[in-house]
């Protein structure tokens, strides 16, 4: 090998390593919190050490954010495994299916006791996204039930039977799917789970009515946002690549509005609601297209009127269950300037912590190996391993409730009153009209899912009507 191409490979190498953060050992993540010394928090730092154990991405790739976050969104997860569950339909007043995946737990939790993470996907994600499935697996083999909400509009194959979809922030289908998951296991706790903008809805609908929290035990939230008013010049940047990041998920969601065209671009939704269907379609950021589609649809004024409403920073500080936050640095689509607002919550309030992880990415969180990683992520075993820490407080009655103290009874009479919920406006939405849910009760969900185990369908799923 001649000197020059010696020192030219020698460069590429070493751009290489520089660009990937070879060389940048693994640490744990950055905890912030009100009090340390808490009981809380430091129950919660001693029975879930993956909290304060250095997270070790795959060596040759792992602590690259676009990698992980590339990574992420094209291949989703390894061996992605085909969860076996029920799909429920709740048939809404307006006409709207909303759907949710039930999954039977595959061993009994070991409390002896019956806890469910219902989850809130990311946006345009819904219960057969891979990560979805993989943390769903997860749950399942740790003796949790996981409920998936699948977001209206996110099913490609699954069309849409009114003129509705999806906002960055509405809460109204997590709350109608938490009341019917409440009616199917009355035995069951909760433990909410979202990630991305599912962590905003999460959150949002915690904050937003203090009576949501009653009968949460706890909430998880995974690569949010935060405030999507402050998101939009940030995202509009090359800086960090998130201006190319920001095109595919325009993309994306492009593709949803042409696959459901004929419910959301009808002549009367766009006569109504004052929309240009060139303008949707040659949209090619999200500021362009919730200007054009996504504020006129839900009936706003302004897009900084549209963006505040589905944004949970306002509401966070509402919140008296305990709340874990997690965030990592080199996430090229939430940038560190978006969180000051997980930090100061962290500050300011002794049930909630906030974790900064040096690497991950986006929703990424691949996890040790050389090139090839683990099956299950960081993100897959943070979760279980904090649901099952707000397990152990629970019994052990140590657990902040959303009446501000450790037991049931303190929560007695401190609930705010009733404010009702904060749901998205709809242009065609008949004034005075409420969502309701035309249901039939299955008496016994576990003979159900036993059927399911004789009677396999070829996607993993069974369907049951509400």
């Amino acid at each position: 090998m001649s000197p020059l191409l010696a020192a030219v490979f020698a460069l590429l190498l070493y751009l290489l390593v520089r660009l990937l953060h070879i060389t940048t050992p693994a640490s744990a993540p950055l905890i912030y919190a009100k009090d340390r010394s808490s009981q809380f928090v430091q129950s919660v730092l001693t029975l879930c050490p993956i909290l304060q154990q250095p997270y070790f991405p795959p060596l040759l790739w792992g602590k690259s954010g676009h990698v992980q976050t590339v990574l992420y969104a094209k291949m989703g997860r390894v061996n992605v495994p085909v969860p076996n569950g029920i799909r429920h339909s709740i048939l809404l007043v307006d006409g709207a299916t909303l759907t949710f995946d039930l999954h039977k737990p595959k061993v009994p939790h070991k409390s002896g006791e019956s806890y469910c993470l219902l989850i809130c996907p990311g946006i345009g994600n819904n219960s057969e996204s891979h990560y979805m499935r993989t943390l769903v697996d997860y749950a399942q083999k740790n003796g949790y039930i996981a409920v998936v909400l699948n977001h209206i509009g996110s099913h490609k194959t699954i069309p849409l039977t009114a003129a509705r979809i999806f906002t960055y922030g509405g809460t109204e289908e997590l709350h109608l799917v938490r009341k019917e998951v409440e009616k199917l296991l009355p035995e069951s706790n909760i433990i909410l789970v979202g990630c991305s903008m599912g962590g905003n809805i999460v959150v949002k609908y915690l904050g937003e009515n203090r009576e949501h929290q009653e009968g949460i035990l706890a909430a998880v939230s995974i690569c949010q946002g935060y405030d999507v008013l402050k998101a939009k010049p940030l995202l509009l940047s090359w800086y960090n690549l998130r201006r190319a990041y920001l095109y595919v998920m325009t993309r994306n969601q492009k593709n949803l509005i042409r696959i459901h065209k004929k419910q959301l671009l009808s002549d009367e939704i766009k006569c109504k609601c004052d929309i240009d269907e060139k303008k949707v379609f040659s949209s090619i950021t999200l500021e362009q297209l919730d200007e054009a589609f996504t504020r006129r649809f839900h009936g706003c004024e302004t897009l900084d009127e549209y963006y505040q409403r589905n944004s949970c920073g306002a509401h966070i500080t509402n919140i008296k269950i305990p709340l874990l936050l997690v965030n990592a640095e080199d996430d090229p689509i939430v940038p560190l300037d978006l969180l000051e607002c997980p930090k100061t919550a962290a500050g300011l309030l002794p049930n909630v912590i906030f974790a900064l992880t040096k690497h991950g990415g986006h929703l990424g969180f691949f996890e040790k190996g050389i090139i090839r990683p683990d099956c299950i992520t960081w993100m897959d075993r943070l979760i279980v391993e904090y649901a099952d820490t707000i397990v152990t407080l629970h019994k052990e009655g140590v657990l902040p409730l959303s009446g501000g103290d450790c037991t049931k009874s303190a929560l007695d009479g401190l609930i705010d009153g009733h404010h009702g919920l904060d749901s998205p406006t709809h242009p065609l939405r008949k004034e005075g009209a409420d969502d309701q849910v035309v249901s039939q009760s299955v008496e016994n969900v576990d003979s159900v899912t036993d059927d399911l185990v004789s009677y396999p369908l070829l996607n993993g799923y069974i369907d049951v009507k509400h």
